[in-house]
């Protein structure tokens, strides 16, 4: 999907949640080592940003499975964790539960690529990288 405006280009486009573990997995080749900024916005407050400039690690998922509680089924919830290096070596995790969905984007009129990810709770977390 494109969105166009007067003078940017914006590729938008759905992960299916079949494919997140090869995604992330091709996705984890391309950007390891690039410096990232993650940062989380909801409908109803300011965004927040989490982490600035620091190189990506890793993007990976657990898939929720289906459980039974109580007697009614029940699925776990999707998580996404984000792991980023804070010189001089120290790993720092972002984990989001609950995803729902994750959009991989590029805009070319900022030069940026990343990834949208969505959960049940109206928050969107963005992952973005400068192209290099």
């Amino acid at each position: 999907m494109k969105r166009e405006g007067s003078t940017a280009t914006i590729e938008r486009e759905e992960v299916s949640t079949a494919t997140w573990i090869p995604f992330f997995s091709s996705f984890n080749d391309k950007y390891k080592g690039r410096m990232a900024r993650i940062e989380v916005r909801s409908d109803d407050g300011p965004s927040e940003t989490v982490f600035d400039e620091l190189a990506l690690q890793s993007v990976a998922t657990t898939l929720g499975t289906p459980a039974t509680t109580s007697g009614m089924d029940k699925r776990a919830p999707n998580i996404i964790s984000l792991t980023v290096l804070q010189p001089p070596g120290t790993l720092l995790t972002h984990k989001i539960d609950g995803v729902t969905r994750v959009w991989r984007w590029s805009d070319s009129s900022r030069n940026t690529d990343g990834l949208e990810i969505e959960t049940e709770e109206g928050k969107t977390t963005l992952l973005t990288f400068e192209r290099r």
